[in-house]
């Protein structure tokens, strides 16, 4: 399976106690994840889960990545690498988007629900693009890559607790 294409995105500045929604033990996201070689290829898939165990002493929170194989690893994540947003609007205004594809606010349906999201396309290797909400632990509802090499890999939101 390739890796998921990671991209720079550009955090706006907002704080989690004017939202009410600061980040807590037990937020969780489950995201289901396919691979295609090519646009006719076989699908592969996975599910995985992401969820915040506790808060620790330096004020970082304890994460776990879990696999449907029942892998698991944790690290300690600051709340900013949470990728928790507050302000969504403000957030899609900040993301430093080429003119051609800048980022746009749109109403997103998925398997998890329907989202007002903030949509970023990137390019690099491929063309990604990615849906951010607020109302979500850990910010990211769906992304999908489309590569060079013409695989495709989608990661969508299929479930998340808050």
């Amino acid at each position: 399976m390739r890796a998921l294409f990671f991209s720079t995105i550009i955090f706006a500045a907002t704080t989690a106690s004017a939202a009410g929604r600061a980040p807590k033990a037990g937020d969780a996201a489950i995201y289901t994840s396919t691979y295609r070689e090519s646009a006719n290829g076989p699908v592969g898939s996975s599910t995985w889960s992401k969820e915040i165990l506790e808060k620790l002493d330096d004020g970082t929170f304890m994460v776990a990545w879990n696999t449907e194989r029942g892998e698991e690893s944790r690290a300690a994540v600051s709340e900013l690498g949470l990728f928790y947003i507050y302000d969504l609007p403000a957030f899609c205004e900040a993301q430093n988007a080429p003119p051609e594809h800048p980022a746009q606010l749109e109403t997103l349906r998925i398997a998890a629900g329907t989202f007002r999201a903030c949509r970023i396309t990137v390019t690099n290797t491929g063309v990604a693009t990615l849906w951010y909400a607020s109302e979500v632990p850990f910010g990211l509802i769906k992304e999908v890559n489309l590569f060079s090499d013409k695989s495709i890999q989608t990661l969508e939101l299929k479930k998340y607790r808050r």
